[in-house]
């Protein structure tokens, strides 16, 4: 490549490499497909549940020999939960940052870390797990938490309508909880519910609206989740904490919350005050995939898991942060007059690079850069109402 120097350089000391916009893509594709010790069987379907922070997933396959699993994904490897005979053990929900798993078969919700399992009662449910061993679901038809075996019903108390049932779906750190009662005989939907601890908590929907159910709950104690009208439940919302006005979320219902605000729901992820399309902020490797649902992201937002389709085939995803690319290595330089030659080789699949100049070695303020067609920008994105 040939760049002309700046007239307005008069010595072109050293040259400096930045990024042309728009930045990398956010997000790699990872297919969680194969399963490792069985001669490379093809699995028929997979799905990913839940994320934590290193990356691990949690979910489940079927096998086109047969039968379905709970399994974890780390680093491009498929491992059952406990082993393959353990095949009722075979839906898991979440995965906690210290590894910990809880999930439901059939008939009875279960606990999994270090290859031992913590088996629950028949008619229990596990949605959700901290790392502290408190857990939250359902047995029977009741919301429920716990830790160990033992399971404690939420219900409604004095003041609050005689709902018939109801369900916890998520827990952090501090062991807050949120969840729905429902099945009320006195006419009412459903409404969702805040426990810290105590009584659970209704939660007000705004007007217009019938009922609020949170589907989760980070750090900090912010929840988010869907609104219902009496007919449908077609826009989410967003709550600081408990007490304090839902924001609503036009055309957008969060599945899962990190503890930076980021949120996933259908195909979208909103981050930094942009909702975006996961097709729009996936690299190369997104090509051939269809996304379908995304059902988490990790607490601090670099992982995403759900379901879609890689062709034909309905596979779970994983999308994590791009493999660091590295700045190109300049092989030779020749300079002739008032030109200045640059041989270099750079990372496969970046756009473009900016050339820069110095004189004082220090900073780099001349564009050296000769006007070629700038590389095409991603979809417009939109911010939720």
């Amino acid at each position: 490549m040939s760049f002309p120097r700046s007239s307005r350089v008069a010595l072109l000391a050293s040259l400096a490499f930045a990024s042309n916009l728009p930045a990398a893509p956010l997000f790699e594709v990872v297919e969680l497909a194969m399963i490792d010790g069985t001669s490379g069987s093809l699995i028929d379907g997979s799905s990913g549940q839940s994320v934590n922070n290193a990356g691990t997933v949690v979910g489940s396959v079927t096998l086109q020999t047969g039968g379905s699993y709970g399994v974890t994904f780390q680093n491009g490897a498929t491992a059952y939960i406990g082993t393959k005979n353990d095949s009722l053990r075979r839906y898991p929900n979440w995965i906690t940052p210290g590894g910990l798993i809880g999930g439901s078969e059939t008939s009875r919700g279960f606990l999994f870390q270090t290859n031992a399992y913590t088996m629950m009662a028949s008619g229990t449910k596990i949605n959700a797990v901290n790392d502290n061993g408190l857990f939250v679901g359902s047995s029977g038809n009741f919301a429920a938490w716990g830790s160990g075996t033992s399971f404690n019903l939420v219900l409604p108390v004095t003041g609050q309508p005689a709902f018939e049932g109801g369900i916890l779906r998520a827990v952090n750190g501090a062991g807050q909880m949120v969840g729905e009662f429902n099945r009320a005989p006195s006419g009412v939907y459903k409404t969702g519910i805040y426990r810290n601890g105590g009584d659970p908590i209704l939660i007000a929907p705004p007007g217009g609206y019938v009922s609020a159910l949170p589907n989760d709950i980070n750090a900090s104690g912010a929840f988010a989740g869907q609104l219902f009208t009496e007919s449908s439940g077609s826009n989410g919302f967003y709550c600081p904490g408990i007490n304090q006005p839902l924001q609503e979320l036009s055309s957008f219902v969060p599945t899962a919350l990190a503890d930076d605000g980021s949120m996933v729901g259908g195909t979208r992820l909103y981050q930094g005050g942009t909702l975006y399309q996961l097709s729009a902020i996936v690299n190369a490797t997104g090509s051939g995939w269809t996304f379908e649902e995304a059902y988490d992201i990790s607490p601090d937002g670099r992982f995403i898991t759900g379901v879609g389709y890689k062709g034909a085939y309905r596979r779970g995803f994983l999308l994590r942060p791009p493999a660091a690319t590295s700045l190109p290595q300049i092989t030779a330089t020749a300079k002739s007059g008032n030109i200045l030659n640059v041989d270099f080789k750079g990372t496969p699949g970046i756009t473009g690079w900016k050339f820069r100049g110095s004189t004082d070695l220090v900073t780099f303020p001349h564009d050296l850069t000769p006007a070629l067609p700038s590389p095409s920008r991603p979809p417009e994105t939109t911010e939720p109402s």
